[in-house]
């Protein structure tokens, strides 16, 4: 017979193995999505730097100068 202890241990063993199964990597995007999301998180920075290179160089030049 198990004690109280041991039943209430397995319960929450069994809680668990039942969330890492719910939550494995089947539910994670595909390459080609994951790729899709890098592209799109990238395109809008390559578009707008040559826009503004001269200004983002200027403001690094007159923070890195001490004075």
């Amino acid at each position: 017979m198990k004690s109280k202890d041991e039943k209430r241990f397995q319960f929450i063993r069994n809680v668990a193995m039942i969330i890492i199964i719910e939550l494995t990597a089947t539910d994670l995007p595909t390459v080609s999505v994951r790729m899709a999301m890098a592209i799109a998180g990238v395109l809008p920075v390559l578009i707008i730097y040559p826009f503004v290179q001269n200004n983002f160089v200027k403001g690094i030049t007159l923070g890195g100068i001490k004075g």
